[in-house]
């Protein structure tokens, strides 16, 4: 339950969930006293949701928890960081395509896993 005062005739409520059923009801007050309350219900749109953009923090940082480093966030940027210095270096000193080793393959395999895994747990 959230409570707001105003002395306005129009009040914006903000930071609503998109294609979320909400309930809202308004008292009015003076001196006599307050009315009897007056009910409206809404759902916001799904098209509610209102575009960012995006950040460099968002590598490593996840909407749902802002402040919180997210480590599968992480280790997706240092094995991406790591595969393309190791492309970009065998590249420019032998202008060919490196084959990339087994066991690199197998890291980033486990590495896509748990970051795929992480993403189907709930908080």
């Amino acid at each position: 339950m959230a409570t707001a005062s105003t002395t306005n005739t129009s009040f914006r409520v903000t930071k609503l969930r998109p294609a979320t059923k909400y309930e809202f009801q308004v008292f009015a007050q003076n001196g006599a006293g307050s009315s009897p309350g007056a009910s409206a219900t809404d759902e916001t749109p799904a098209a509610a949701i209102v575009k960012r953009q995006p950040r460099w923090s968002d590598l490593v940082v996840t909407a749902v928890h802002p402040g919180e480093i997210d480590v599968t966030r992480v280790q997706m940027l240092f094995f991406t960081l790591i595969s393309a210095g190791f492309v970009a270096l065998k590249l420019f000193n032998s202008y060919v395509i490196p084959d990339i080793p087994e066991g690199f393959m197998l890291l980033m395999g486990i590495s896509n896993g748990v970051y795929l895994s992480a993403k189907y747990v709930p908080d």
